[in-house]
């Protein structure tokens, strides 16, 4: 290696732009009351932008399995709205009822925000929209789509603590299930890699 590619990575490195990602490994819990979810992920934090990595399984008493991989990129904060997150999320999912006989599979692309409101203990609210069009279905699932909102507080350095409503629908032949439909509250550990 020659001295000038020495110095220009040192110079960089001192400037912290040496390509250097802040990751965390983070496990995310919620609960209804017929309804628990629970996912890993990792994420990596550079230069404004946020990319997430994860899978996760939404069980329900009444309807089954969600067994989903997910992946979203963020930018996070704008030169006119330094509080503002904006974000594209993709999500392949495998759903398992409980009757054994309407399973199906099929992947869904959408967006999201979050707003952070500037207090003590950082308060953030989030919207997230996910469609699954009939090209993106299989199995006996001809369309599905997700909404999510949720109030969020960081009460530790590590730990997010939210409340939320979730809707997971999904068209099947001759009728809409609704796969998911109702508040839940949650947690989130994070924790530096």
């Amino acid at each position: 290696m020659n001295l000038k590619k020495i110095a220009l990575i040192s110079l960089l490195s001192s400037l912290g732009l040496s390509g250097q990602a802040h990751a965390q490994l983070a496990a995310d819990l919620n609960l209804s009351n017929d309804a628990l979810r629970f996912g890993v992920s990792k994420e990596n934090n550079f230069a404004g932008e946020s990319q997430i990595l994860g899978v996760d399984v939404l069980h329900t008493n009444k309807n089954g399995n969600l067994i989903s991989g997910f992946g979203s990129v963020a930018r996070l904060g704008f030169e006119a709205a330094p509080n503002l997150d904006v974000g594209l999320k993709g999500k392949a999912y495998y759903l398992q009822p409980n009757s054994g006989t309407d399973d199906g599979y099929g992947a869904m692309l959408g967006g999201f925000a979050r707003y952070w409101i500037q207090t003590e203990a950082p308060v953030a609210v989030t919207a997230e929209y996910l469609i699954g069009p009939s090209v993106l279905s299989g199995g006996k699932i001809e369309s599905a789509s997700e909404i999510n909102l949720r109030a969020e507080v960081q009460v530790l350095p590590t730990a997010i603590a939210y409340i939320g409503y979730r809707k997971i629908e999904m068209t099947m032949p001759g009728m809409t299930y609704n796969f998911d439909d109702g508040a839940h509250i949650g947690i989130k550990l994070a924790f530096d890699l």
